[in-house]
């Protein structure tokens, strides 16, 4: 995974040596100078680092991105972001929970009795917070039919093998996104499924109101380096 390191930003100290006298009062200093802003001290980013509002790429939600290591995120984000370990998350995963001012962010998911350590890479990443969109605004929340607009026709499939879990992959979608849905171990399908027997299900019909419940990124390991 790239690597993450904060930008050196020179501190530019702004000096100038004005000299009055008792007649006449030492002009204002120029106006630009007025209106600069404090310089930030050696070491930071060149923007602080912010949780919500960020895109979600084929290579990252919001800081963290993949191939990065967990140790690096920390470090980027420091003092602004709460790190909570979830285990269980979900049925063959566990995550570290990425949250800021009570609010979730998003997840570092990682396979289930193997901690992720502060030097291993991430890999998966998933956030059901609607403050994080794709280039073309979708997000946690946003209705199937909306996105079928800008990604193209979409297939929903569950799989009772993988615990009933329902995605979405629409025809132009971006590399390395996947689209969760509902459960059908839970009743929550999005889909309009035919009634046919087997664990594998697919269909292109869903409800006009269902949306999209979470966005995950994830990479294979080569292409996480």
């Amino acid at each position: 995974m790239k690597k993450l390191l904060p930008l050196i930003v020179t501190l530019i100290t702004l000096t100038g040596c004005n000299q009055a006298t008792t007649q006449t009062p030492p002009p204002p200093p120029p106006e630009s100078i007025l209106s600069q802003t404090t310089p930030k001290p050696p070491n930071s980013p060149p923007n602080p680092p912010t949780l919500q509002n960020n895109p979600i790429t084929p290579k990252s939600i919001g800081a963290a991105k993949l191939g990065m290591t967990l140790k690096e995120l920390k470090t980027y984000l420091g003092s602004m972001a709460k790190f909570q370990t979830k285990s269980p998350y979900i049925v063959d995963f566990d995550a570290i929970e990425v949250s800021q001012g009570g609010k979730i962010q998003y997840y570092i998911l990682y396979p289930a009795g193997q901690p992720l350590k502060d030097n291993d890479t991430i890999t998966l990443l998933l956030t059901e917070n609607p403050g994080y969109k794709t280039e073309k605004n979708i997000s946690a929340g946003t209705l199937i039919k909306e996105a079928e607009k800008v990604y193209g026709k979409p297939k929903l499939s569950y799989n009772i093998d993988n615990e009933g879990r329902e995605i979405v992959n629409f025809a132009n979608q971006p590399k390395n996104l996947m689209f969760l849905l509902g459960n059908a171990n839970n009743g929550t399908l999005a889909g309009v499924y035919p009634k046919v027997g087997g664990d594998y299900h697919e269909t292109n019909k869903y409800n006009s109101q269902a949306t999209i419940r979470a966005i995950m990124v994830t990479c294979r390991q080569q292409e996480c380096k």
